[in-house]
C-alpha cells in the first residue's frame, strides 16, 4: 500500500488518492489530485515525507506548477 501525505493536514495516510482518516479531506481538483500523488512514497524518500508533512501542520501549503498538475491530471480524465 502507499503511504502518502495528507496535503490538508499533513497526515500520514494510506493511499495518495483516498480520503484523510485525521481531517476527513479527499482530493477532487486537478491540483490537488497531482500534489496527492507527488506526496507519496512512488515519488519522495520517507525522509522527505516527513519534512514535508512537518511544513504542512506548520501551515505550509504545497503548490505545483501549472505543467505539473497538467502532466499528472491527464491521468484521469
Amino acid at each position: 500500500m502507499t503511504k502518502a501525505i495528507c496535503f490538508n493536514c499533513g497526515s500520514i495516510k494510506l493511499g495518495s488518492l483516498t480520503a484523510c482518516e485525521n481531517c476527513n479531506v479527499e482530493p477532487e481538483s486537478k491540483h490537488d489530485l497531482a500534489v496527492s500523488i507527488h506526496l507519496s512514497d512512488h515519488l519522495m524518500s520517507n525522509e522527505e515525507l516527513t519534512e514535508i508533512s512537518k511544513a504542512i501542520k506548520e501551515g505550509v501549503k504545497v503548490k505545483l506548477s501549472d505543467e505539473t498538475v497538467e502532466k499528472w491530471s491527464k491521468m484521469f480524465e
